[in-house]
């Protein structure tokens, strides 16, 4: 009985095993569709569905796929852990995990649609309620739904250069550094009806669509490089958040269209070089700190 397997380079023979659970697949020296039919195989093959699903591929070439990132027949309700650092990918159909219903950690680096998809991907996790830490990163994602998932205590998306919509769970506590960056299309990000305490340093920076931000009232650090870089950001209002005591140094750097700032009274520290490169007019209204990079 054979429930873990580790598939790599000049290994890529079909197996035979039933009760396979646990798959790690490295594919750095093969080709697509060798990779895909040993995949295919496997599903065919694994009666009791797998749990765990490692897919790693390091080769600096593109792939283009014609067919979905993972069969779904791998996608079942006992899968708890998927991670899929393939790098970089093209598919023509957005991969769909809502079959997924045990996930725990999902994990998508470097997954983009080719020119000839004609759908959007939706990353629709409404249905993994046991969903506890998210990571997609340099992915071709339309929009996120994690709405589902009331232990998703951590949430990585960076670089989504194609996210116009999230969604977020309402037990969503940590942001780790760099956390929504890099997002070019996303205008609006409202993380109100989540417990997030600390924002991450260089959180929501060089969003160059971004309109609106709003922080849960939960919040109680943000670290360095707060949304810098923002071109269209022209007002943030912090006044809610009375438990945010301490801001990072260069909060809010670059963003040139910025006119208006609410600091919350309960604020201690805003740390140096904080509104550096904005609009000289701009103004920040309540709280009486008598210069940036200084404490009360």
């Amino acid at each position: 009985m054979v429930r873990q397997l580790l598939v790599y380079p000049r290994r890529l023979a079909n197996p035979r095993h039933h009760d396979l659970q646990h798959l790690t697949l490295g594919v750095c020296h093969t080709t697509e569709a060798a990779a895909v039919d040993l995949l295919e195989c496997i599903a065919a093959r694994t009666t009791k569905g797998l749990r765990a699903l490692k897919l790693i591929h390091s080769r600096a070439s593109t792939w283009v796929l014609p067919f979905p990132l993972v069969p779904a027949a791998l996608l079942g309700s006992q899968l708890h852990t998927l991670h899929v650092n393939y790098g970089p990918i093209h598919v023509a159909t957005p991969p769909d995990f809502e079959a997924s219903t045990a996930l725990r950690s999902l994990k998508l680096t470097d997954v983009h649609l080719s020119p000839d998809a004609t759908a959007p991907w939706n990353l629709n996790l409404r249905h993994s309620p046991g969903l506890k830490e998210v990571d997609v990163n340099d992915c071709d994602v339309h929009s996120i739904d994690l709405s589902g998932c009331p232990d998703a205590g951590s949430a990585y998306i960076f670089a989504c250069r194609r996210l116009t919509t999230v969604v977020l769970p309402a037990g969503l506590t940590h942001l780790p550094e760099y956390s929504f960056s890099h997002c070019d299309v996303l205008e609006v990000l409202d993380l109100s009806n989540t417990a997030v305490a600390h924002c991450g340093y260089g959180f929501l920076s060089f969003c160059v669509m971004l309109r609106k931000v709003v922080l849960p009232t939960s919040v109680e650090t943000i670290g360095s490089d707060f949304g810098t870089d923002c071109p269209s950001l022209t007002y943030v209002d912090l006044g809610h958040c009375t438990n945010l005591l301490s801001i990072g140094d260069v909060f809010l750097a670059g963003c040139r269209a910025l006119a208006d700032v609410v600091l919350p009274l309960e604020l201690q520290l805003l740390g140096a070089q904080a509104f550096a490169r904005t609009n000289a007019a701009f103004q920040v209204h309540g709280n009486d700190l008598a210069a940036i990079g200084t404490t009360k």
